[in-house]
């Protein structure tokens, strides 16, 4: 009885150990590897892959310790691979100083097992630290912008720099930018830009800025109000030349808005002008000042570049360059007032009276709005190869003017690759007046019976071209045009027949006028009744 028992036991722990029964899927606890506010790193391993292979396996988190949230796939796993195998995986975007769960899994033959369950919370987020300074060395068109950053917080400071605007409230998105790239400078970090392009006298806002985990921190916002500095208007006037001599004038227009601490001319020769001769270092009362200064001993036949300066403010402002050959006639010429002045259009006249010296082989007109015209920043209109008798007179047609504005010019000519200037003269353009365009509403009847229509024309500023109507029989019904000839008399009185559709009609009766920039000017369009049989 007593052998039948101990078998008994041993058959018993045969079933309880059966060799035959698959081994499965064995995970290790989680360790968590690295955590912040919105991450976490994860490592475990898979201690043995079992009889079956894995379809997939990895990680999965969630809010709750009994649901599995959201998963991190690692794939597939052969049962003959090596065990064990080390997983590791990170999950992102996660809520800072939250609790989460984790853990393990394993899915083969449609069954999926778990490892245990481990739990952690995400770090609370800590700012970084970044303060906007005052600005400094403010002048009319720049300023330095200061800022610095005492912290990074546990966030990663991929950028920072400043923002700026006439506006307040300036961010990346809406405003200037100046951006410096974080290579892991050590703690504190002071940076600095110089903004240049300012406009004088004008408020700026600015602050500085950083972007961590793409996310822009801005500082505190500060403001400035640029100087408004103004350089002087300086004019070079014409040489009066001798033999070995050199009488250089120059003028100054309108001061800037600081003192002028010095003025005068400089000259030289071969481009090269720095031979500095001051007028005067004396505070100017009046504008504008004309000056001049003499230059003796120099060389008969030699040209001479000149241009009169200002010092203001501690900077140099230069006049226009001009040039002059000693020991030679100038040529001498006029500049007349202008012909068929209109509202868009002037003719600006000269007069070469004589070529001096030398042959001329250029001679022209500049004009422009500057008070001072010149090759430089006027408009030119010129005449070459010059092969008439002098005096002649020349002329140019200047279109496209703006009405109501005033205009300077003066004639100029170029002899040897020297340039002259005439008397700088001046035009306003008038009021541009529109053409006026009435259809007259009545009809009559010419001697055929056909249906006499007219219109009055008021000519504005621009030449009419055209004159006619346009009529129909219904809406419907596509136009006729049909041109009139008439006088210039202002206003024109305009007439035309058309065919007559009968009794108690109604005709559409619409006059133009058509312009040389090719615009039509239309008159009221009329619906007329012919008369009642």
């Amino acid at each position: 009885m007593k052998k039948a028992k101990i078998l008994l036991a041993l058959l018993s722990l045969t079933a309880c150990e059966d060799p035959s029964a698959p081994t499965l899927p064995e995970l290790s606890e989680v360790k968590i590897t690295d955590l912040g506010p919105h991450h976490v790193y994860v490592d475990a391993f898979l201690n043995k892959i079992g009889d079956h292979d894995i379809t997939e396996h990895g990680f999965t988190i969630s809010l709750d310790s009994n649901s599995n949230g959201i998963y991190s796939k690692l794939g597939a796993i052969n049962r003959n691979e090596k065990s064990p195998k080390k997983l590791s995986t990170e999950f992102k975007e996660l809520k800072a100083n939250t609790k989460y769960f984790v853990k393990t899994y394993a899915t083969y033959n449609g069954t999926t097992v778990y490892g245990s369950t481990k739990s952690f919370t995400t770090s609370p987020i800590e700012m970084p630290n970044i303060q906007t300074l005052a600005a400094e060395a403010i002048e009319g068109q720049f300023a330095k912008l200061r800022g610095i950053i005492t912290s990074s917080g546990n966030l990663e400071i991929s950028q920072y720099g400043f923002v700026w605007s006439n506006s307040e409230h300036p961010t990346v998105d809406n405003s200037s930018r100046y951006a410096l790239i974080n290579y892991g400078q050590s703690l504190p970090i002071n940076f600095e830009y110089v903004v240049v392009d300012l406009n004088p006298e004008t408020k700026y806002y600015f602050r500085s800025y950083l972007k961590a985990n793409d996310t822009f921190i801005y500082g505190e916002e500060m403001s400035f109000i640029t100087q408004n500095i103004i350089a002087p208007k300086i004019r070079t006037g014409e040489a009066i030349p001798g033999e070995t001599s050199l009488v250089l004038k120059g003028e100054i227009l309108a001061p800037g808005t600081k003192p002028i601490t010095e003025y005068g001319m400089t000259y030289g020769t071969d481009n090269n002008i720095q031979i500095k001769i001051k007028a005067s270092d004396a505070a100017l009362s009046t504008y504008p000042t004309a000056f001049d200064v003499s230059v003796n001993n120099l060389l008969k036949g030699t040209t001479y570049q000149y241009t009169a300066y200002a010092i203001s403010g501690g900077v140099t402002t230069y006049g226009e360059i001009k040039t002059i050959t000693l020991g030679s006639t100038a040529p001498q010429m006029q500049t007349l007032s202008p012909l068929a002045l209109t509202p868009v259009s002037a003719t600006l006249v000269g007069k070469l009276l004589s070529a001096g010296d030398y042959a001329v082989s250029e001679v022209g007109i500049i004009w422009s709005k500057n008070a001072d015209p010149n090759l430089q920043n006027g408009q030119q209109l010129k005449l070459s190869n010059i092969n008439q008798p002098l005096p002649f007179s020349f002329q140019f047609k200047v279109e496209n003017l703006v009405p109501e504005n005033k205009y300077y010019y003066r004639t100029y000519t170029i002899s040897r690759g020297q340039v002259y200037y005439g008397e700088t003269k001046s035009f306003t353009t008038g009021k541009l007046v529109a053409t006026a365009v009435r259809t007259n509403n009545q009809l009559e009847k010419d001697d055929n019976g056909n249906l006499l229509i007219s219109a009055e024309i008021t000519q504005g500023t621009y030449r009419l071209v055209e004159f006619g109507f346009l009529y129909a029989y219904s809406e419907n019904e596509s136009h006729s045009k049909i041109k009139v000839p008439a006088t210039y008399n202002n206003p024109i009185k305009i007439k035309a027949s058309i065919p007559n559709p009968g009794c108690g009609k109604s005709v559409l009766v619409r006059a133009y006028a058509l312009d040389d920039r090719g615009v039509n000017t239309f008159g009221d369009k009329l619906n007329l009744e012919t008369e009642q049989c």
